[in-house]
């Protein structure tokens, strides 16, 4: 039987499959765990650096500093230090570090009035992390709240239904005696935002996509990869 360790209680969807795989949860860490599942966030590489296991064959849902691909500012850092300014505004949404004077700096001078940005706070999760402004001292002292990053808002993407939409793609790294695979899943999800965009880009409602269920859906917008591609054909 296979067992896991999971210090927090893992999220529906994992529980789901845990279960679906006859897995059985122990809460004990010192135990002889078959899957281990950290908590993600700000202790999430310290976690697993102090784990020791005690085969070699437990399988560790998490690698050390992976934490950098899903924090937005890190990712961003990352990417600028590897491919320089220009080509990581092509590769990624043009970001903003707000604790970086030189940030702050370019922003101002690239800053048209009336353009409207996201901040990101890394702390929190999904909407709550999030927040529209338009002026330039709202992105500046939105600091004080913990949000670390900004970006511009486009007016123009493309629209699924009238809706403003992004694709969520599930990546898994496994790392084995020093080798790292990465695995796609073939299964993906398209997240739409709960109104239909009316272009105001400030209004959350419209422009920020929701994760929910296929029956808080309008009627018609896809829920899966396959769904939108469909659409799209």
């Amino acid at each position: 039987m296979l067992r896991y360790y999971a210090g927090s209680n893992p999220c529906e969807m994992t529980a789901a499959v845990l279960q679906a795989a006859g897995a059985r949860r122990t809460r004990d860490i010192l135990s002889d765990w078959d899957l281990y599942i950290p908590k993600f966030g700000a202790h999430f590489t310290a976690e697993l650096a102090d784990l020791l296991p005690s085969r070699t064959d437990q399988w560790i849902g998490g690698l050390p500093g992976s934490w950098r691909l899903a924090n937005k500012a890190s990712l961003w850092s990352g990417v600028v230090r590897a491919h320089g300014l220009e080509e990581a505004g092509r590769l990624l949404p043009e970001s903003w570090l707000l604790k970086r004077a030189e940030d702050r700096a370019r922003l101002q001078a690239q800053h048209t009035p009336g353009q409207v940005y996201i901040l990101k706070n890394p702390l929190l999760q999904r909407r709550s992390g999030l927040r529209l402004v338009s002026e330039l001292e709202a992105v500046y002292a939105a600091r004080q709240d913990g949000f670390t990053l900004a970006q511009r808002m486009l007016p123009d993407l493309m629209l699924i239904g009238g809706h403003r939409f992004h694709m969520r793609l599930y990546v898994l790294l496994v790392r084995r005696e020093g080798r790292l695979s990465v695995w796609l899943h073939r299964t993906g999800r398209c997240v739409c935002a709960p109104s239909r965009f009316a272009g105001d880009l400030k209004n959350a409602e419209e422009v920020i996509t929701r994760s929910v269920s296929t029956d808080a859906l309008a009627p018609g917008l896809p829920f899966t990869l396959t769904d939108l591609l469909a659409e799209m054909a």
